[in-house]
């Protein structure tokens, strides 16, 4: 009885795997695609292991986990961290475009924006096109708050800006594999 639980055992392991069936409907490795539980969209799927999804998939459990436990788990940290900072770079552009609105209300300002027609009369013209005209004066005040002149850096400090970031980059690869 037990030799033949085991061959059955052995015979479904050489069709599963040795022939190739394909199951990456039922792999925990998978993302995306018709064959996924729940998803709809086979041009989005893919494989944690091997990037693409292949016809046959030929690991076995053990070396699959083994493969893709910590693939997965990087994926799903940066899917769960992609938007981190972006209140503070929302803020940034925010004030960066408040300033930029400043400087074009401030040059602007006292200015009666016309143009001579052919029958020599003044007509008013929108202020967009003269803005467009005039487009390089905006931008260079615009560009001297946004990104200000930097002086050069002392060696001591460059040294200290190249070992704080690999610490940084030594810390990340670890990282997604403790941090949910």
């Amino acid at each position: 009885m037990r030799k033949a639980k085991f061959a059955l055992q052995m015979k479904r392991a050489i069709e599963w795997y040795i022939k190739g069936s394909y199951h990456c409907d039922k792999c925990p490795f998978c993302w995306g695609g018709e064959y996924c539980p729940g998803c709809d969209d086979y041009d989005d799927a893919g494989c944690y292991i091997r990037g693409d999804l292949y016809d046959t998939c030929r690991l076995i459990p053990p070396v699959r986990f083994i493969l893709g436990w910590g693939k997965r788990k990087k994926a799903r940290y940066y899917d769960n961290h992609e938007y981190d900072d972006f209140g503070e770079f929302f803020d940034k552009e925010e004030v960066n475009r408040a300033e930029f609105e400043r400087l074009l209300s401030e040059w602007l300002n006292g200015y009666e924006i016309v143009w001579r027609g052919n029958d020599g009369e003044n007509h008013p013209i929108d202020k967009r096109l003269h803005i467009q005209m005039e487009a390089w004066r905006i931008r260079d005040g615009y560009d001297e708050f946004a990104h200000p002149f930097q002086p050069k850096k002392s060696i001591a400090s460059l040294w200290a800006s190249v070992i704080k970031e690999t610490c940084h980059r030594l810390v990340m690869v670890f990282k997604p594999y403790f941090c949910e």
